[in-house]
């Protein structure tokens, strides 16, 4: 039996950010597997969450032990960190209580430890032969692209980080014999060492999928978490420069803005010019299936979209921008649509809200592509080789 140490960041259910939901996915698919048994370190911030996490896993037989961390302990910390080399989300997760619970003895016990983002690698770094250091994207790619949008204070703030995370990946690298990330330009911002091996997202199929014949609704979908820059910012831009175009040309369009924790600009939407805004729905699967389009029109950000490869998941057809496809191996115009020209963006969904067939073709095509490659299946089974790789070498 493998014995797994997965560790990371703030966990909580339901998990709303991207390496959550890869998180949860993974852990509860390695814990069907009876050769498998997991022990999951974790903070968390939110009392409620994380016990409804605990109850979750518990069906699955996952070891949870988490550490309460506190937003304001966590500020004060990053706050104090200003003349540390170490960037400042890193030391936004330091904390005692967690040194503690990962001592020598407790990190020994197991035969692989999968750390997850490089926020949590300060506390594996000893035991680094047998730790799958999953980095998931570049955060100097990241942070990198963020810089041209941001103004005044936060972009003084982003580039001393971005000049600390550069180092600080560079000196992971180098320190960690496995380390993972979800596509090739995540690798070469990294180095492109030839450790670092790919291993893409996995969408949980079994979730996400077609219900019945794609909606005849002329509905456009945005998922993710509203709270998230990233997508705040391709929110305002397909606002901004496509979507009066598209209403203007097709009227009976509605755009559904669908994420847990918007903030108040994009709540104001809500009820003008079609625009409706779905804060912390139970299913996002749901509200995929009501849509006859999903646009992810990234500006900023890096590694693999979710929201993405889960539209697909459920044969939607996804016009997102080439940052947005990022390491995706799909076809522009055969399992996915790709621009970032703001009048021909608003033209492709034009022509697939008036194109019946065509959206579903392409729903259908892109389907097909995520149950052959970006399946959680097909991504575990990646892992667990991987992992298997790790204790032979011990």
């Amino acid at each position: 039996m493998r014995k797994i140490l997965y560790l990371t960041p703030v966990l909580s259910y339901p998990s709303i950010q991207g390496h959550q939901v890869m998180a949860y996915n993974r852990i509860v698919s390695l814990s069907k597997n009876e050769d498998n048994y997991v022990t999951l370190v974790c903070f968390y911030d939110d009392k409620i969450g994380y016990r409804t996490l605990i109850e979750k896993l518990s069906i699955y037989n996952v070891n949870v032990i988490g550490i309460y961390l506190p937003k304001y302990k966590s500020i004060l910390r990053l706050l104090k960190s200003i003349i540390s080399e170490n960037p400042f989300q890193v030391s936004y997760y330091y904390d005692d209580q967690m040194s503690k619970v990962l001592n020598n003895q407790f990190l020994s016990d197991f035969d692989v430890i999968h750390c997850s983002t490089l926020r949590m690698a300060q506390y594996c770094i000893d035991y680094s032969h047998k730790v799958l250091l999953d980095l998931i994207d570049s955060m100097t790619l990241n942070i990198s692209s963020r810089l041209s949008k941001e103004k005044f204070v936060k972009k003084i703030f982003y580039k001393i980080e971005y000049h600390k995370i550069k180092k600080y990946e560079e000196k992971l690298v180098a320190a960690f014999p496995f380390i993972t990330v979800v596509g090739t330009k995540d690798k070469l911002a990294i180095g492109n060492d030839e450790k670092i091996i790919e291993i893409p997202l996995g969408i949980n199929t079994e979730k996400f999928f077609q219900y019945s014949e794609l909606s005849l609704d002329k509905r456009i979908i945005f998922t993710g978490n509203m709270s998230y820059t990233p997508n705040i910012v391709a929110v305002q831009w397909f606002l901004s420069n496509c979507w009066d175009i598209v209403k203007s040309r097709v009227p009976e369009a509605s755009f559904y803005i669908v994420g847990a924790n918007p903030n108040k600009n994009i709540l104001s939407l809500h009820g003008t010019k079609g625009i409706i805004v779905l804060p912390n729905v139970e299913s996002i699967a749901d509200e995929l299936n009501k849509a006859r389009v999903a646009v992810a029109p990234m500006q900023i950000g890096s590694g693999m979209q979710n929201k993405i490869l889960e539209a697909m998941a459920c044969s939607l057809p996804v016009i997102t921008t080439p940052l947005g496809l990022g390491s995706i191996q799909a076809s522009n115009n055969v399992d996915i649509i790709v621009s970032d020209e703001p009048l021909d963006y608003a033209e492709c969904c034009i022509s697939l809200l008036e194109n019946y067939d065509k959206c579903r073709s392409i729903g259908t095509k892109g389907h097909n592509l995520v149950i052959e490659k970006y399946s959680n299946g097909v991504q575990i089974k990646r892992l667990v080789s991987f992992y298997d790789s790790i204790i032979k070498l011990k």
